[in-house]
């Protein structure tokens, strides 16, 4: 699943390698890595907690001590609202029928998570900014992007710093940057601090 032989690489270099999230590309396809936790940041799909930015849903059925069933069915159904919004009709049948699913599995969590990526790539095309945490020495991730999550990457990078994790320089501004789509031809980018 992971590393330089990874099946993956076969899938993106039939689109010509992974694109540069920092600069247009005239490509029909381009292929960016997403994660859905960052878009469920993103997107407030949080439950309550102490804490004033509430917390992840915990919606893995493979893992058992934490997983939530109410969890599942709050990521569901908050999916499914978005794709009826996108009126992606199937789309959106299939997640209200997964929030009905008692029994969760693993392998269920992993459609609900392609679902989540799906959703962001469309919302992708639709928004004006959006926020790539990496870069492209490293790797990167492309997400949807507000201030709640901006702020929590921005946390994550200061306590990365403090423990000099890997040896890597790791300032916000290095790893955290804001595009703006100026036009359909080009984008601007902003390193945030």
């Amino acid at each position: 699943m992971f590393g330089p032989n990874a099946p993956v690489w076969n899938f993106v270099d039939s689109f010509c390698g992974p694109a540069n999230p920092f600069e247009y590309s005239k490509q029909n396809v381009v292929v960016y890595e997403t994660y859905p936790v960052l878009y469920i940041i993103a997107n407030d799909w949080l439950q309550p907690d102490k804490r004033s930015t509430g917390r992840l849903p915990k919606y893995n059925p493979a893992r058992l001590k934490t997983f939530q069933l109410a969890d599942w069915k709050f990521i569901c159904m908050k999916a499914a609202t978005l794709a009826n919004e996108l009126r992606i009709d199937e789309l959106s049948a299939w997640l209200e029928n997964a929030s009905a699913i008692e029994k969760p599995t693993k392998q269920l969590q992993d459609k609900l998570d392609a679902a989540i990526c799906l959703l962001q790539a469309i919302e992708w095309h639709l928004c004006e900014h959006f926020l790539v945490v990496g870069n492209m020495d490293t790797g990167y991730i492309v997400t949807k992007s507000n201030q709640v999550l901006e702020q929590e990457m921005r946390v994550r990078c200061g306590a990365l710093a403090k423990e000099n994790k890997d040896g890597l320089n790791w300032s916000a501004e290095k790893w955290l940057h804001r595009v703006t789509k100026r036009d359909a031809s080009s984008w601007q980018v902003q390193h945030l601090t």
